[in-house]
């Protein structure tokens, strides 16, 4: 399994950067052009969604494409689809993290910042994860390190929702 899911995340990154590459595109510019194409296409917010949900497996910015939101269906639609793409796409982060855990994830001491951490982030799974999407902390990191610590998942999905409402508005609108 772990095999497989770092073989398609493999195919995904060379395909991602050979197309950029062939294109003559960086990833802004293909951004532009998604945006273009689908400004008041029925199918903006299916593709949309299905570009937010590979965003964490290439490390492309959330936050361009939360701006792309604003851009492409305006603050009413634009917030709650950024926001539900936005989650998704944590989710997908967080079980990729979830997948490449080892089975049980070893108790620090607490002697260290990352002991500490890690062990507030399993207990409090819901306050440390809303706490760091406040903060904006980086996406990506909070969403990999979530899943390979095993955190709730429930919690996890429902602090990131709450978390990143004040910074989807922010940059939808």
């Amino acid at each position: 399994m772990k095999a497989t899911i770092a073989g398609v995340w493999l195919v995904v990154a060379v395909g991602w950067v050979w197309y950029l590459r062939a294109s003559g595109q960086s990833p802004v510019e293909w951004l532009e052009g998604l945006v273009d194409a689908a400004s008041g296409a029925w199918w903006a917010i299916p593709v949309f969604v299905l570009a937010y949900l590979a965003r964490p497996l290439l490390l492309f910015p959330a936050s361009l494409l939360t701006i792309a939101a604003g851009i492409l269906f305006g603050p009413i639609v634009g917030i709650p689809v950024a926001i539900v793409a936005a989650t998704a796409s944590a989710f997908v982060a967080f079980q990729i993290g979830k997948t490449f855990s080892p089975n049980t994830v070893r108790e620090g001491d607490g002697a260290t910042v990352i002991d500490r951490w890690s062990g507030r982030m399993r207990n409090e799974s819901f306050l440390t994860v809303m706490l760091m999407r406040l903060a904006f902390l980086p996406y990506d990191l909070v969403n990999y390190s979530a899943g390979f610590l095993r955190i709730n998942a429930g919690a996890f999905v429902a602090a990131t929702a709450l978390g990143s409402l004040p910074g989807t508005i922010s940059f939808v609108l």
